[in-house]
């Protein structure tokens, strides 16, 4: 399987916002794990397909997720995510 082609980097214009992982139920976590972070991993966007994913293992992929976002920056990624609190600050 070939890994999707991801930009290197994306500008502050070209990042849409989503909700905070922790604030998402876990079949939509994993929805955007499929749509957003497929290049990291590596599945073929079926991860919210899978029950028995949802109850092993978004965990696992919650520790992932966090840690990508951590170590890759902000713009990194073709998303933003917004905790509930900073949406209140505008």
């Amino acid at each position: 399987m070939k890994k999707p082609h991801r930009q290197q980097e994306y500008s502050e214009d070209e990042r849409v916002i989503v909700p905070d992982a922790d604030d998402m139920e876990d079949e939509t976590f994993l929805k955007h794990l499929d749509k957003r972070h497929a290049h990291e991993t590596g599945t073929e966007h079926a991860l919210h397909q899978f029950p028995h994913i949802q109850a092993a293992w978004v965990g696992t992929y919650r520790a992932f997720h966090d840690y990508q976002h951590r170590i890759n920056g902000e713009d990194a990624y073709d998303h933003e995510h917004v905790w509930d609190d900073d949406a209140d600050d505008d």
